[in-house]
């Protein structure tokens, strides 16, 4: 936990999101909005943050879940803020685009990558 006056540690939960089919983004929303608050249990001292938590109800309103560009370039506007990257292991996680962005960004900031699965056990690459 951090102290009095300190910032505590701010985590970027990535997580594999766009599909073909509706309900496969429906699924992952609620997966990864599981994971975090499974994750803001376990942590308390950490901040997480998911940007399909965040993104996935305002594309509703939008019309533009499957528009990549537009949510990458509003990810990737405040990855460089966090302390660390998690990448959710949820399927599909290694051929995700997104992802590779998220943590080829990461690496550009030289933040710390970890990997998360549905056991919440962390792992270093």
């Amino acid at each position: 936990m951090a102290e009095k006056g300190e910032r505590p540690e701010l985590i970027y939960v990535a997580c594999p999101y766009s599909h073909d089919d509706p309900c496969m983004l429906e699924y992952r929303f609620h997966k990864v909005n599981h994971l975090v608050a499974r994750l803001m249990a376990e942590y308390p001292g950490k901040v997480f943050f998911s940007p399909i938590s965040h993104s996935h109800p305002i594309a509703q309103y939008m019309g533009n879940h499957l528009d990549g560009g537009h949510w990458l370039k509003q990810d990737l506007a405040i990855l460089g803020l966090f302390d660390e990257v998690w990448v959710y292991m949820l399927d599909g996680w290694e051929d995700s685009d997104g992802i590779y962005t998220e943590t080829e960004e990461a690496i550009k900031f030289n933040k710390p990558i970890m990997y998360v699965g549905d056991d919440l056990i962390v792992e270093a690459p």
